[in-house]
């Protein structure tokens, strides 16, 4: 009896829960209730002081903003509008003393008083045409227009006036004014840009002959002036002039070769035409600078075929089609249907645009 007790007693694997809970001492359940509470406790002030972190940061960023950031960008857009119509280092002499006057002094709808060209009133013009040259210089055309049309109501006969007006008016697009101001201008008194612009308008209005006037004496002043012939070009197409038109492009491409974009729109107007040769040759130009245009391929495959270069014309095709999706509808036309197609108007922009 003895001998098997100490036999078990001897046995390292036996496994009894008494001999087990003396090798392996257990922890008391309410300890462990303690210790969870106590790291939970942990996780909520360690959350509530990143909360109050958080909030105290955005809060200071706010502040930051509001109180430093704001103000200083109001204040400089302040200082940047008032200064920006009479800048005191860009006034000459004869035109300081605008500065000691308010600028009410400009308005003149205020006043009950008949103009009369007396003193104040002659004063008050020279306010108004000082504020409106600085305003124009500055790009505020609304501004410098009604402050010349002020000047004009004191002095309606200023000579260089009407030019004044008329550029405000170009310049806020509203080309009708612009062009009753300027069209009784001398046109020795605009530069070549002002002409050239008017040109361009005009031909846009349909006023063919006032902007072949103003386009002509641009070329008279500067004869290299490349978009007076440009221009000129197009208003003799839009007429119908062909011969003349096409050696208004020929000099314009001359002196500005590397427009490709006019070449390919002169290149379409000379296949509208029936030019083909002509077309040709400035196809060639452009395939030597230009080589992933489906567009001009396209041209050339419709203009070959017309000269009996089909070998080219076919060749012209497989680029094409190498370089388009097959959804492209002029791929796809017959002789008439593309000649119905450059009756269309604008024929020559769509085309570019493919």
């Amino acid at each position: 009896m003895f001998e098997n007790k100490n036999k078990s007693q001897q046995n390292i694997y036996n496994s009894s829960e008494k001999e087990q809970d003396i090798y392996n001492p257990q922890i008391e359940k309410n300890l462990i209730n303690q210790r969870e509470l106590d790291l939970k406790r942990k996780n909520l002030t360690s959350k509530f002081l990143l909360g109050i972190t958080i909030t105290f940061i955005i809060f200071l960023i706010i502040v930051i903003t509001n109180y430093y950031i704001t103000p200083i960008e109001k204040k400089s857009s302040i200082t940047q509008f008032s200064q920006e119509y009479i800048p005191r280092y860009t006034l000459d002499h004869e035109s300081q003393w605008v500065l000691d006057l308010d600028e009410s002094f400009a308005d003149i709808s205020n006043d009950n008083e008949e103009i009369l060209f007396n003193f104040i009133w002659l004063k008050k013009a020279m306010f108004n045409l000082i504020l409106g040259e600085k305003a124009y210089e500055v790009k505020k055309y609304k501004q410098a227009l009604e402050y010349y049309q002020n000047a004009e109501k004191i002095i309606p006969n200023l000579e260089d006036l009407p030019i004044r007006l008329g550029m405000c008016y170009f310049q806020l697009k509203d080309y009708d004014n612009a062009i009753r101001v300027l069209e009784n201008v001398s046109l020795d008194k605009l530069n070549n840009t002002t002409l050239n612009n008017l040109g361009a308008v005009l031909i846009d209005g349909k006023s063919y002959n006032l902007a072949s006037n103003y386009l002509h004496q641009v070329i008279i002043n500067d004869p290299l002036y490349a978009n007076a012939y440009k221009n000129l070009a197009f208003l003799n197409k839009e007429l119908g002039n062909d011969s003349k038109s096409i050696t208004l492009y020929e000099k314009y491409l001359d002196i500005n070769p590397e427009d490709n974009q006019t070449r390919h729109f002169f290149a379409l107007y000379l296949n509208k035409i029936g030019k083909h040769y002509l077309c040709e040759e400035q196809i060639n130009i452009l395939l030597e600078k230009i080589t992933d245009d489906p567009s001009i391929y396209l041209l050339q495959f419709y203009n070959s075929k017309k000269i009996g270069k089909l070998d080219d014309a076919n060749n012209a095709m497989i680029r094409a089609s190498n370089l388009t999706g097959i959804n492209n509808p002029i791929k796809w036309m017959n002789d008439k249907e593309f000649k119905d197609f450059q009756k269309e108007e604008n024929f020559e922009l769509k085309m570019i645009q493919k």
